[in-house]
């Protein structure tokens, strides 16, 4: 099999969108507790947190009027500027609402996601492997059962909380039949949930259960706010295999 290599781009929030992560964060965490909290609760805060620094207010409404103007569009489209031109990608994201935005400002690109009908993801799929550069997809719907060794570049715009779909969705380019080296890219937002969800899968751990383990070993507030925040001294790149 070739070989894979792992990359990651980072990026800071803007300030009113730090402040809102902040003031959720800080809110949901005194409503947890450093008890024994449910892992929908834990499941709950994360989501909030994770679409925050994606754009999206706990509401439900974009942070951001112009789509160029979220930072993580902005990483987005750089990335996508340094590819070979004669590459195809995909394009991971976890929530509904970020396909839509990344195919807003993006050319070439097909979706794909639970809306999509049969037929239609068909046609999307083999568009992209006839003529379109871009598969922007989400995991839960193309993380298992796609063959695309055509594509040896994936770029994570968001990531699950579960290693295990992480390995999925890696293995739809890395796969018997691939002939090239694959590319592995990652977003990341700096001093956010992202630092953490991206450690806990190069650790393959799955987020809740680091996040509980982590209350068992402390009942600091404090504390949980900075590793929820990705605050620690270890090093948190992907090793290639």
């Amino acid at each position: 099999m070739p070989r894979k290599s792992y990359s990651a781009h980072w990026y800071d929030m803007t300030l009113s969108q730090r402040l809102v992560y902040v003031r959720t964060r800080n809110e949901m965490l005194d409503e947890i507790g450093t008890g024994d909290p449910k892992p929908h609760q834990i499941y709950r805060m994360f989501t909030a947190l994770q679409q925050i620094v994606s754009g999206i207010m706990p509401g439900g409404q974009p942070i951001f009027e112009d789509a160029l103007d979220n930072p993580r569009i902005r990483t987005l489209l750089r990335i996508v500027k340094l590819l070979p031109d004669d590459r195809k990608a995909i394009i991971w994201c976890k929530y509904r609402h970020e396909i839509e935005t990344v195919m807003g400002v993006l050319d070439n690109a097909v979706a794909l996601h639970g809306g999509v009908k049969p037929a239609q993801r068909d046609e999307a799929l083999e568009r992209f492997r006839k003529e379109v550069r871009f598969l922007v997809a989400n995991k839960r719907v193309g993380a298992f059962g796609l063959n695309l060794q055509h594509c040896s570049y994936a770029i994570y715009y968001s990531n699950d909380f579960s290693w295990e779909t992480r390995s999925q969705s890696e293995d739809r380019i890395h796969r018997a039949g691939q002939t090239e080296n694959c590319h592995i890219v990652d977003i990341i937002c700096s001093r956010s949930i992202d630092e953490q969800i991206h450690r806990c899968l190069s650790r393959k751990e799955g987020l809740v259960e680091a996040f509980r383990a982590r209350i068992g070993e402390t009942k600091d507030l404090m504390n949980l706010r900075r590793w929820i925040d990705g605050a620690e001294d270890d090093n948190i790149s992907m090793s290639a295999s």
